[in-house]
C-alpha cells in the first residue's frame, strides 16, 4: 500500500517515488495522463527528497507550458520539453 510522506514523495513497498497530479485543465495535453511519476529507486527519505526536488520543478513547468498553450500561445511542447529534460539532466544528476 502506498503513503504520502512528503511534498510529492510516496513510500509503495520500501521504496520512494515521487507524484504529481496532473491538473484537468491541462490533461489533454497530456494524452489524459491522471499524473506524472518517478521510481527514485530508494528507501531513503532524505536522498528521495533532494532526487524528488527536478522531478517536480520539470513536472511544474511542462503543466505551466501547458496552461500557455491552452490560452492560444505558439508553443512547441516537443521543444519545451527538451529544455526541461536538459536543465533535469544539469540539475538532477548532482543530486544523486
Amino acid at each position: 500500500m502506498a503513503r504520502k510522506v512528503g511534498k510529492g514523495l510516496v513510500l509503495q513497498w520500501n521504496t520512494y517515488w515521487v507524484m504529481k497530479r496532473v491538473p484537468k485543465d491541462v490533461k489533454n495535453q497530456f494524452e489524459g495522463k491522471a499524473r506524472f511519476s518517478q521510481n527514485l529507486k530508494t528507501d531513503d527519505f532524505a536522498a528521495a527528497a533532494k532526487m524528488a526536488e527536478p522531478h517536480l520543478a520539470k513536472w511544474d513547468y511542462m503543466i505551466k507550458v501547458a496552461r500557455f498553450k491552452n490560452k492560444g500561445h505558439v508553443i512547441d511542447l516537443k521543444d519545451a520539453l527538451d529544455v526541461a529534460e536538459k536543465s533535469f539532466e544539469r540539475h538532477g544528476s548532482e543530486l544523486r
